[in-house]
């Protein structure tokens, strides 16, 4: 996606839509899960 913040206005100018799912910042914080259910802070 060249411009999420433009492609975001869009969706939701369409009838009936809320919310378009883009996440437009990036997070703080990424945790990443294993399957022994232990995580780690990336």
């Amino acid at each position: 996606i060249s411009n999420p913040k433009i492609l975001t206005q869009k969706i939701k100018q369409t009838a009936g839509v809320l919310e378009s799912g883009i996440f437009l910042r990036k997070p703080d914080v990424i945790y990443k899960a294993s399957t022994n259910g232990k995580f780690q802070i990336i």
